[in-house]
């Protein structure tokens, strides 16, 4: 005989006689996770809407030490494929007194993936100030700077062919301190004087 009991509002404990067969606990007797069909990866157009010249880390959550990198230019695109998660079932199987019975529950995709954005701007300027160098500019020197970091969507969420504005994505995030570390011994940096650039 099991007996149960259970403390009421009045905390008053009532205890309760368990029909037979009550006290046997279900089992687990399987638990396996079954990938949905997969997705076809989307192909996602970056667009550079902004003024400079941006940089973006694509980052795989899977291996986030190695982004790849893209150097956009103001006006320019360049399209990037993704691979998309399906998600899952969980399926677990029970067995109570001989009888089993099976439950799944679904798993949602996940996101694989994310995008850190850099602005490039000019740092430093040097400039002959001395009479026979007549404030000719010898040298400039141009730096990153942090924009903000954004998700992209999981599963059917990324839509394909799909277009972003990738700055005015990362600058909505406000969270340029969030952005991926840039290693800056991986880009190659043009320091030539732009054609007509003028210092007062």
């Amino acid at each position: 005989m099991l007996v149960a009991a259970s403390l009421d509002a009045a905390s008053v404990w009532h205890p309760v006689v368990l029909a037979p067969g009550f006290d046997f606990a279900p089992v687990f007797t399987s638990r396996q996770v079954v990938p949905n069909p997969s997705l076809r990866p989307a192909e996602v157009t970056f667009t550079n809407e902004h003024s400079r010249e941006l940089w973006l880390l694509v980052a795989d959550l899977r291996s986030p030490s190695k982004p790849r990198r893209f150097r956009i230019k103001p006006t320019e695109t360049v399209s990037v494929e993704f691979e998309r998660d399906a998600g899952a079932r969980l399926v677990e199987t029970l067995e109570t007194r001989g009888r089993v019975e099976e439950y799944a529950y679904e798993l949602p995709p996940q996101q694989l993936n994310d995008v850190s954005v850099y602005e490039f701007f000019l740092q430093s300027v040097a400039i002959d100030r001395t009479k026979r160098g007549n404030g000719k500019i010898e040298d400039i020197n141009w730096s990153p700077k942090s924009i903000g970091i954004f998700p992209i969507p999981p599963g059917n969420l990324l839509r394909d062919k799909v277009t972003i504005d990738f700055y005015g994505e990362a600058k909505s995030e406000s969270n340029p301190g969030g952005v991926r570390r840039l290693d800056m011994s991986r880009w190659k940096i043009d320091n030539t004087v732009p054609k007509g650039l003028r210092v007062p």
